[in-house]
């Protein structure tokens, strides 16, 4: 975990979890920048629908947590 913590992209994760987490990154510091293409690699790392809604609420609440927090 802490491995995640410090840098995701150096951590030892699956190929599918980084998929994941550059996702999650992106939606969180451009979420205007999201578009249909930014779904491509996680539905050929195996992420179906509902994982990917799962994915897209657990990132929004947390970047939604933090802002209430830092306020």
């Amino acid at each position: 975990m802490e491995q995640i913590k410090d840098n995701y992209k150096k951590a030892d994760i699956t190929p599918a979890q980084q998929v994941m987490l550059d996702y999650a990154a992106k939606l969180t510091t451009t979420p205007g920048e999201m578009c249909a293409e930014d779904l491509i690699p996680l539905r050929e790392a195996g992420y179906n629908d509902r994982a990917i809604l799962d994915i897209n609420q657990i990132t929004s609440y947390y970047a939604l947590s933090l802002i209430h927090i830092s306020e």
